[in-house]
């Protein structure tokens, strides 16, 4: 949570020098790979069982490089925290996270749930996406292409990213694209994509890098439009879909079940907005669009 509002509460409001202290003091807690879910109220770090928030780690120093134009402190501060990261998720860590021979991220074992949408009733996640998620993969692909440029910039060594970067971008089409819905599906695990209709797709047009053609990300803009754009956010599943919870509502357990079965997030309004300006044929149309959405808050 803290790295998807931090651009936009810190970078975007001229904050920089507390939000380069954040990403300082998030980077300082990697272990192996990994960043912390959250920190306990004695500022310790708790609960490393998160997949996503390292990558997003990467997503939020490309927007402190895009508002300040600076590398120095990237250089400084977080290029070794950044290379230890996908050197621990290539080579696998904690939770099952590892990638494969393909260059796709696949994560979780047993009943974790990594990603954002980590809901549990009695133990077991409600949405599960063991395997190779769609975002995640976004996000890794992103990460990657950031650090090659990053590097070239700096002057620093990439390894083999480079090369692998055609073969992941490949990769990602091949597991995720659904040709006949123009959308890509959720997650894969076992050679089975979960063709569910979900916002986590979003992220592969959103992010600065994306493994997708132009047609391709006009096609995942079209159909989370179609089927998930409300006045106040994104659903979290197609209302046409059988698991589909309209109400959010009942005891806790109830609430659960519903939390990422179509319950509405604001937060994605971010990612759906820059993706929707990325495919724009009018974008001072789609700016105003955009406008009146979050006026309506």
């Amino acid at each position: 949570d803290s790295l998807i509002a931090l651009p936009g509460l810190a970078f975007a409001c001229g904050r920089i020098a507390e939000g380069i202290a954040i990403l300082d003091e998030l980077g300082r807690h990697e272990r192996e790979g990994l960043l912390p879910n959250f920190f306990s109220g004695d500022g310790r770090p708790e609960a490393y069982n998160t997949v996503d928030s390292s990558l997003l780690f990467f997503w939020a120093l490309q927007e402190l490089l895009r508002v300040t134009g600076d590398p120095a402190p990237l250089r400084e501060r977080f290029w070794p925290v950044m290379t230890r990261i996908i050197d621990r998720f290539r080579r696998g860590t904690r939770y099952g996270i590892a990638a494969d021979e393909r260059g796709l991220l696949k994560a979780g074992e047993g009943t974790h749930a990594l990603t954002w949408m980590d809901a549990c009733v009695d133990g077991v996640p409600v949405t599960p996406r063991q395997g190779f998620a769609v975002e995640i993969n976004a996000l890794w692909y992103n990460a990657l292409c950031f650090t090659v440029a990053l590097g070239r910039r700096l002057g620093e060594p990439t390894g083999d990213l480079e090369d692998l970067l055609p073969r992941l971008g490949e990769a990602f089409r091949e597991a995720f694209w659904i040709e006949e819905g123009r959308y890509l599906g959720d997650v894969l695990h076992q050679g089975r994509l979960d063709r569910a209709i979900r916002p986590n797709q979003i992220l592969a047009v959103s992010l600065p890098f994306s493994p997708l053609t132009e047609e391709q990300q006009a096609g995942v803009v079209r159909t989370v439009r179609e089927h998930l754009l409300t006045p106040c956010g994104l659903r979290t599943l197609s209302p046409a879909d059988p698991a589909y919870r309209g109400r959010y509502k009942g005891n806790g357990a109830e609430r659960d079940a519903a939390y990422h079965q179509g319950t509405v997030w604001p937060w994605l309004l971010g990612p759906f907005g820059e993706a929707a300006l990325r495919v724009a044929a009018d974008r001072a149309r789609e700016k105003e669009d955009l406008r009146k959405r979050l006026d309506a808050f």
